[in-house]
């Protein structure tokens, strides 16, 4: 009985470890982007030449194996387009939600939970990505992106 008992709290304590998630960061080349209109820079409230079309936000994920780079990517050009259907030109103080605080470098999130599900350990698990940013419309920025529609 006791042994039953043993067994089954390791078994308990194996399911119950792959629960978490963990974080991982991008080599993605923000240059690439701020060339683009999109940048880490806070909203200045004193600029009344800048237009402030609200905040944007994109959540991306891979499923079986799609790298963390990928991912990134294809969520910061998501969040520009979601920009520019706005009348943005540029994307300001952009961010990703790490585990505890808000960081300025792409970090993708890993779920554990789907070892759960059986899936065989040599798979990877599934990566997502989320990125939000204040959506501008900056008169001096319009070469940055041709399509802004001002």
């Amino acid at each position: 009985m006791q042994r039953a008992a043993a067994v089954l709290v390791v078994v308990a304590g194996c399911l119950a470890l792959p629960t978490g998630c963990f974080y991982t960061s991008a080599t993605v080349n923000l240059r690439d982007f701020d060339a683009r209109g999109l940048t880490m820079a806070r909203f200045s409230e004193g600029d009344t030449s800048v237009q402030h079309n609200g905040r944007v936000g994109v959540a991306e994920r891979t499923w079986a194996f799609g790298s963390c780079d990928e991912v990134v990517e294809r969520a910061l050009t998501t969040l520009l387009a979601k920009a520019q259907a706005r009348g943005a030109n540029r994307v300001l103080h952009t961010h990703f939600p790490g585990h505890w605080r808000w960081i300025q470098e792409p970090v993708c999130r890993r779920n554990l939970s789907y070892a759960l599900l059986l899936v065989p350990a040599f798979l990877p698990v599934p990566t997502s990505v989320t990125v939000y940013g204040e959506a501008v419309y900056d008169p001096s920025a319009d070469s940055l992106v041709p399509s802004a529609g001002k």
